[in-house]
């Protein structure tokens, strides 16, 4: 069974890992194009957001004794909660969760906090038709959501009347029970499927980027905001290219390969995928340029990916290795580590 929907978890390290990108991106716009590539290499904020989290436990308790925290156990231990264990997300070590559970009607949950946006709490509960999730903070950073997943966001509303509310959206619901020592499984399995699910959507989307734009102190104009989305979503995948590391290590259906790999997805933005790609075929400036404009307005990476395998040396093409369907449904290839003899150009007089 899986419990909590962690798409606050997401919205957190979303918005921080974008806040962060915009601020940066202004300065990679104004350098040269290989100079950003091999700059961003070593930047974490090119890594996107993480497609896969992970809890390791910590003994971090001191956090659950202060104000406004400790009022907010109080509360759901009176309304029938039992703790469990406080977890580090690896992925940002700056958000803490304490596994919470209601023995009583089977629902979980967790409370969070993170050094910049606080406290908050999520409860969940896994019905036959999904989950339905309570939670207090408005840091979210998706706008769709899969029908499996009913989220109810109260932010101007107490903590005994989130609890109120949820007890009542569920009491005519059959809820599948979960255990507490079960949270950390069911965390990172419900996050990794949440992110399959929105990157079959295509990833990311324009309005997603252009809302936390607008919450930025100094928002970025539509032009940059458009440069901005396009290395947003190149960012996106360098975040598939790990998952997919991840996924040839984990999976038992799998083998690791020894030789550098990269992602092709069957549908994403073709446009961000051009950039990508420069990374892996040592692309010309010319080839770079024509492929971008043969991008625009297409999300059919696969066929378009096949299209510029055609267009290349039979001796440079990149041989297929598998096919992933985490953290999408994808192709995996083989670097081509062909070095080309390349003559200097004669100097212009």
């Amino acid at each position: 069974p899986m419990a909590s929907t962690v798409l606050n978890v997401l919205g957190v390290i979303f918005i921080l890992l974008l806040v962060v990108m915009i601020s940066l991106l202004i300065f990679f716009w104004r350098k040269v194009r290989r100079f950003v590539r091999e700059l961003t290499k070593e930047a974490t904020t090119s890594s996107g957001t993480p497609q896969t989290i992970h809890l390791n436990e910590v003994e971090e308790r001191a956090w659950l004794e202060a104000a406004p925290v400790n009022a907010i156990l109080e509360t759901l231990s009176s309304h029938g909660y039992i703790t469990g264990k406080v977890y580090e997300v690896s992925e940002m070590a700056s958000a803490l969760v304490l596994a919470v559970a209601n023995p009583q009607n089977g629902t979980v949950g967790g409370l969070y906090h993170h050094e910049v946006i606080g406290p908050w709490i999520e409860l969940v509960a896994e019905t036959d038709k999904g989950f339905i999730s309570f939670t207090n903070t408005a840091q979210q950073a998706l706008i769709d959501k899969p029908d499996w997943l009913e989220m109810n966001v109260l932010t101007d509303k107490k903590i005994s009347e989130i609890i109120g509310a949820f007890e009542k959206r569920i009491a005519s619901e059959n809820i599948h029970p979960v255990a507490l020592e079960d949270f950390r499984d069911n965390l990172e399995k419900n996050y990794k499927r949440l992110m399959k699910w929105k990157n079959e959507q295509g990833g990311l989307t324009f309005e997603e980027v252009r809302l936390q734009n607008e919450k930025m102190a100094d928002p970025l104009d539509e032009d940059n905001l458009a440069r901005a989305f396009i290395s947003v979503k190149v960012s996106e995948f360098n975040a598939w290219q790990l998952a997919m590391w991840e996924e040839l290590h984990v999976n038992p259906d799998l083998t690791f390969p020894d030789e550098p790999t990269f992602i092709v997805p069957d549908h994403a933005l073709c446009e961000a995928f051009v950039d990508y790609l420069d990374d892996h075929l040592r692309l010309t400036d010319r080839q770079l340029n024509q492929l971008k404009e043969a991008a625009k307005g297409r999300m059919d990476c696969g066929p378009f990916f096949d299209q510029i395998m055609r267009r290349l040396s039979e001796n440079l093409r990149p041989k297929e290795y598998c096919r992933i369907e985490f953290p999408l449904n994808a192709r995996v290839f083989f670097d081509n580590t062909i070095e080309i003899n390349e003559l200097e150009e004669p100097e212009k007089q």
